[in-house]
């Protein structure tokens, strides 16, 4: 998990491809759970792509789906139209902890299921790309 700080440069093209991967990897192994959610990813990001509130959005609401599919207590993003909204490091961190939340959810329940033929015992082998 990122923790950003107010005099971090935020490079949205890098973050933006970051998350929306997690996004899609959560949504991989929800489906492997027998867990359907529908998300719009784009992972193809580039140095000279705007994020535009459209796709802020999109990945609030992204997060917010997988938010409801793993039944979590934390509140959901807000999605807000207004478009002076500013990005700031709180905002970031929002977003990281939600995500966070959600990838070690779906990794403490990787130790019920058998994975490349192999029963996990306890709780502490993650798998799939993440560590």
């Amino acid at each position: 998990m990122k923790i950003w700080q107010r005099n971090d440069i935020y490079n949205f093209s890098d973050e933006f491809n970051r998350i929306e991967k997690y996004i899609e990897w959560c949504r991989e192994w929800l489906a492997y759970y027998k867990i359907q959610v529908i998300v719009e990813s784009k992972t193809n990001w580039v140095y000279n792509d705007i994020v535009d509130l459209q796709d802020y959005n999109r990945v609030k609401n992204n997060i917010n789906i997988l938010l409801q599919a793993i039944q979590s207590n934390l509140s959901l993003l807000e999605i807000r139209n207004e478009v002076n909204q500013n990005f700031n490091e709180i905002k970031a961190n929002d977003i990281e902890q939600r995500l966070y939340s959600i990838i070690d959810r779906i990794s403490e329940e990787q130790w019920r299921y058998n994975i490349t033929g192999l029963t996990i015992t306890g709780n502490s082998m993650k798998l799939g790309g993440i560590s």
